[in-house]
């Protein structure tokens, strides 16, 4: 039982880290985003 609370509270930390680092690398991402969709459509 101790160590399902183990593997449920390290989900919980990954999913917190995940969340962390979205919102670190969001500015790029979108960015990268939207340069992605502008070549594509002027590819086009």
């Amino acid at each position: 039982m101790k160590n399902m609370a183990t593997i449920i509270q390290a989900f919980e930390n990954d999913k917190q880290y995940e969340i962390e680092l979205i919102s670190i690398h969001r500015i790029p991402y979108v960015r990268l985003l939207v340069y992605g969709v502008l070549t594509t459509k002027l590819q086009l």
